[in-house]
C-alpha cells in the first residue's frame, strides 16, 4: 500500500487539527507574557507536535519507523494535561504553585514517562505487545498498556481535570466577569480528554484508532473563541486574585482566619510577625498557642497587648464571621486593630490636662498668695519664710516645665537602639543622682555576670531610671534617704534585663500609682506630677514593662526591658474601630 492510498479522515482530520493550532499559536503570540499566556502558547506548540506526529504516522507501515513516530505521540499526549493545568493555574493567579515542590512530581512522571519512550531497551515499561492494525487504510497500532503507561494517562486526565475544576472555579467565583472565557477554555478540555479516555481503556469498536488528535479540532475552536470572541488575556482572574490577596496585606493591620475551633487557617504577613510565626507553623494551630494572651476571655470591645518590633502595642480585636452558602457559621476573621497611640495620646492629653488644670493652678494661687501677703506686710519677720514658699513653688513649676520638655522629647525623638555597656549607664545614673540630691545615697546593687552589655537607647534609658529614682525620693521623708538600685537577668539566657528601684522611705503612696495601673487619670484618682507617667511612657518606647511593688518598707519599682532591637516606626494603623470577640 502506498502512502497516497493510507491518506484517509483520520491523517486529513489530524494533520488538520495541527494546521489549525498553529494559526491558533499565531493568535496567541500578541498576548505572550500576559497570564497564563506563555503556558498556553508551549501547549498548543505539543498540541500542534501531537497532532502532527499522529497524523504522519497513519502513513507509515513499516514496524520499525511506527514506534518511533508512536512514541512522539505519546511524548505529547504526556505533556497536553500537565501545560494545561500550568495555563489554569497562572491564569487564575496560582502561578506559584507551578513554581513549588506541589508540582515536581507531576514534571518528574512526565519526564520519565518521555524519557521512557524515547529509549528503546525500556520502552517496555510504558506498553509491550505493539503491533500495526490497519484501519480505514491508515496504519493504526495497538498495544497492552503497562503500570507505567496507565500512570501517564492518569497524570495527563487528572491534571486537565485540575485544570478544568480552576477554570470552573473562577467562573463561579467571578460571576460574569470572565464566564465566556473560562467556559470556552474549560470546554475545550473535553474533547481531546474524552479521545485519551476511550483510546486508553479500548473503547469503542476499533480500540486500535486513536481519535484525540482529530477531536483536538474541536478544543482548537473553542480556544479560538475565546482568543477572538472574547479576548481571554485582556483582562483575566489572576487580576482580581491579586486584588484579594493584596488588599489584606496592604492593609497593614494583623489579620487572621480562624475556624470555629479557634485554629488559624489563613493570616497575612503582619500578623505572621506580630506572633513571630510563618504561615506554615501557624496553620491549623490555635490562636492561644502562638500567644500567652488570654484570648478565650476576651469579649467585645476587649484590648489585648502584644508586643511588636520591640514595643508594646495595644490591640482591638475586630471580628467578622465567616458562612458557608447555607448560612452555617464556620469560622470567623479576625483584625487587631492597633490602638496603642490612640490610647497614649488620651492618657498624654489627660495628664497634661491634669498639669495644666490642678498643679499650674495650685503653684499659683500659693504664689500669688504669699506675694500678695509679702506686699501688704513688708516689715513682718516671716517674710523670709513666705519667700521661701514663693520660691519652692515656683521651682515646682520650672520642673514641671522640664518634665514637659522630657514628654515632648519622648514622643518627638526617634530612639536609637545601641549596645552600651550596663555599667556606664548606671555610673551615669548615680553621677546625675548625686550631683541633684548630694544629701542621698547611691548604691548600686548587682552581680559582675548581671552586668555586661545591654541593647537599649542610653539617653532614654538613663531618662527612664533617672526620673524614678527621682520620684520615689519625692516621697522619702527619710533624713538620710538612700535608694538601692539592682540589677539581674530575667531569664539565664540574658532574653531580658530587670532594674529594681528601692529607697528607705515609706514608698510611693498608692494614690499616685492607680492612675498608671488603670491606664489614665480622672478627676478624683489623678497623680501630683508627671515625672511617673514620664517613667511610664518612656519605658512603653523602650519595649519594656514597669511594675510597682508596695511593702510595709516601702515600695519597689522594677523596669522589665527586652534585649531585642527597639522599632523606630511603629506598625501601619487603622483609625476604625468595629465591634472584638
Amino acid at each position: 500500500m502506498s502512502w497516497v492510498d493510507a491518506v484517509s479522515w483520520l491523517t486529513i482530520s489530524s494533520l488538520g487539527a495541527g494546521l489549525a493550532t498553529l494559526v491558533l499559536i499565531k493568535l496567541l503570540y500578541e498576548y505572550r507574557g500576559k497570564p497564563g499566556a506563555n503556558w498556553l502558547l508551549v501547549l498548543s506548540a505539543v498540541q500542534a507536535g501531537f497532532c502532527f506526529s499522529y497524523g504522519l504516522s497513519l502513513v507509515v507501515f513499516d514496524p520499525a519507523l511506527r514506534v518511533w513516530f508512536e512514541s512522539a505521540t505519546w511524548i505529547g499526549m504526556a505533556w497536553t494535561g500537565p501545560l494545561f493545568l500550568a495555563f489554569a493555574l497562572e491564569y487564575t493567579g496560582r502561578g506559584n504553585i507551578v513554581r513549588s515542590a506541589l508540582y515536581a512530581p507531576i514534571v518528574g512522571v512526565t519526564l520519565l514517562s518521555s524519557g521512557l519512550a524515547l529509549t528503546p531497551p525500556l520502552r517496555g515499561l510504558l506498553w509491550t505487545d505493539f503491533e500495526i492494525l490497519p484501519s480505514f487504510g491508515s496504519s493504526t497500532v495497538q498495544y497492552t498498556f503497562e503500570p507505567l503507561g496507565y500512570l501517564t494517562v492518569l497524570t495527563v486526565l487528572v491534571t486537565a481535570g485540575i485544570g478544568l475544576l480552576l477554570l470552573l472555579e473562577a467562573i463561579l467565583s467571578y460571576g460574569p466577569l470572565y464566564r465566556r472565557e473560562a467556559t470556552a477554555v474549560g470546554l475545550s478540555v473535553v474533547f481531546p480528554a474524552a479521545g485519551v479516555v476511550m483510546w486508553a481503556l479500548d473503547l469503542g469498536p476499533m480500540p486500535q484508532v486513536n481519535l484525540t488528535p482529530t477531536l483536538f479540532l474541536g478544543h482548537v475552536v473553542l480556544d479560538g473563541y475565546a482568543f477572538v470572541g472574547t479576548s481571554i488575556f485582556d483582562s483575566n482572574p489572576t487580576t482580581r486574585r491579586a486584588a484579594e490577596q493584596t488588599a489584606i496585606d496592604d492593609l497593614g493591620m494583623p489579620i487572621m482566619v480562624l475556624d470555629t475551633e479557634k485554629r488559624i487557617v489563613d493570616l497575612n504577613r503582619t500578623a505572621q510577625r506580630l506572633f513571630g510565626s510563618d504561615e506554615p507553623t501557624a496553620l491549623r494551630q490555635s490562636i492561644t498557642e502562638l500567644s500567652e494572651a488570654d484570648f478565650d476571655s476576651l469579649g467585645p470591645g476587649d484590648v489585648v497587648t502584644l508586643p511588636f518590633e520591640g514595643r508594646q502595642h495595644e490591640y482591638m480585636l475586630a471580628c467578622s464571621p465567616l458562612t458557608d452558602p447555607r448560612g452555617r457559621t464556620v469560622g470567623k476573621t479576625v483584625v487587631f486593630q492597633d490602638i496603642t497611640q490612640e490610647r497614649q495620646q488620651k492618657q498624654r492629653l489627660e495628664v497634661l490636662n491634669r498639669v495644666i488644670r490642678h498643679n499650674l493652678r495650685n503653684e499659683m494661687t500659693v504664689i500669688q498668695g504669699y506675694a500678695g501677703t509679702i506686699a501688704a506686710t513688708p516689715e513682718s519677720p516671716a517674710v523670709t519664710e513666705w519667700a521661701e514658699t514663693i520660691t519652692n513653688s515656683s521651682n515646682r513649676l520650672i520642673d514641671i516645665g522640664e518634665k514637659a520638655r522630657d514628654f515632648e522629647r519622648i514622643i518627638n525623638t526617634d530612639t536609637t537602639s545601641t549596645e552600651i555597656g550596663l555599667q556606664e549607664l548606671l555610673n551615669e545614673i548615680r553621677t546625675d543622682l548625686e550631683s541633684s540630691a548630694p544629701e542621698t545615697t547611691v548604691e548600686l546593687s548587682a552581680e559582675p555576670s548581671e552586668l555586661g552589655t545591654i541593647r537599649t537607647d542610653p539617653s532614654l534609658f538613663v531618662l527612664v531610671i533617672t526620673t524614678l529614682v527621682e520620684s520615689t525620693l519625692s516621697h522619702n521623708e527619710s533624713p538620710t534617704p538612700a535608694v538601692e538600685i539592682s540589677v539581674q537577668r530575667a531569664t539565664a539566657e540574658g532574653e531580658a534585663i530587670e532594674i529594681s528601684i528601692q529607697d528607705n522611705g515609706a514608698g510611693i503612696p498608692e494614690s499616685e500609682l492607680a492612675p498608671l495601673r488603670n491606664g489614665s487619670e480622672s478627676p478624683l484618682e489623678h497623680g501630683s506630677g508627671v515625672s511617673l507617667w514620664i517613667v511610664y511612657w518612656g519605658v512603653r518606647v523602650l519595649g519594656g514593662e514597669l511594675a510597682f511593688e508596695s511593702q510595709s518598707t516601702g515600695t519597689t519599682a522594677t523596669v522589665s526591658l527586652p534585649q531585642q532591637r527597639v522599632s523606630e516606626q511603629p506598625p501601619d494603623e487603622s483609625e476604625s474601630r468595629e465591634p472584638a470577640l
